[in-house]
């Protein structure tokens, strides 16, 4: 289960747990029967891959470094294959065409 986060409510301003959007759980709700949901953008939670590259290097599990970033170990494992694909596709482009020649192959 994904760890909620703590913090001021967006709209009624009360500390605690957040359900979604920056809301508390029953501001969640009275906005959500209101149809005011849309009010309160999407709040998504960022990994910092150079803070879980450093955590990792220091023997730091996957999990352990998913706790301390306020996300799920999925979210993590999401965001660095996310950046091993963007790598990958960087380094793709930098070859040529399949059937070109290799530059040896040039007179």
């Amino acid at each position: 289960m994904r760890p909620r986060s703590e913090g001021p409510c967006r709209r009624c301003g009360r500390v605690g747990p957040l359900k979604a959007r920056g809301l508390d759980e029953s501001c969640y709700a009275a906005a959500h029967q209101a149809g005011q949901l849309e009010q309160y953008p999407l709040v998504q939670a960022r990994v910092d891959l150079a803070e879980a590259d450093r955590l990792e290097e220091e023997g730091r599990s996957t999990s352990d470094i998913a706790l301390h970033q306020n996300v799920t170990p999925d979210a993590l494992r999401l965001a660095r294959w996310r950046r091993r694909q963007a790598e990958l596709a960087r380094d793709a482009s930098a070859l040529p065409p399949p059937g070109t020649p290799d530059n040896d192959d040039i007179p």
